[in-house]
């Protein structure tokens, strides 16, 4: 996280996802694809459930898309989200939240 509360997760590579977080008044989310007519709407669907299991209402959350597998933009989203909490001091009470968003086989 910058000095602006902004956190960046992933990279602009063929096969992953650059994600940000940052502060915004409302929830804001916007998926950068170029295949978004394709994978947008499971992209931002995917943003949206990672948000509201981790208590998250107002973010402004960039997904720019590289061709990644779902199992990547999880994970992205994931580690943002964690990064963003911690930051804010609130780790422990939202680690079970962040749970569910992982896929079934990654469940312990």
């Amino acid at each position: 996280m910058d000095a602006t509360g902004v956190v960046t997760v992933g990279t602009h590579q063929s096969g992953d996802v650059l994600v940000t977080l940052r502060p915004a008044p409302r929830l804001l989310l916007r998926v950068h694809s170029p295949v978004a007519d394709i994978v947008g709407d499971r992209l931002r669907a995917l943003g949206r459930e990672a948000l509201s299991a981790a208590g998250i209402t107002s973010a402004g959350v960039d997904i720019h898309d590289n061709a990644a597998s779902e199992w990547v933009v999880r994970a992205r989203l994931r580690t943002a989200i964690r990064r963003w909490h911690a930051v804010a001091g609130v780790t422990a009470a939202h680690e079970a939240r962040t749970e569910t968003l992982r896929a079934p086989e990654e469940r312990s």
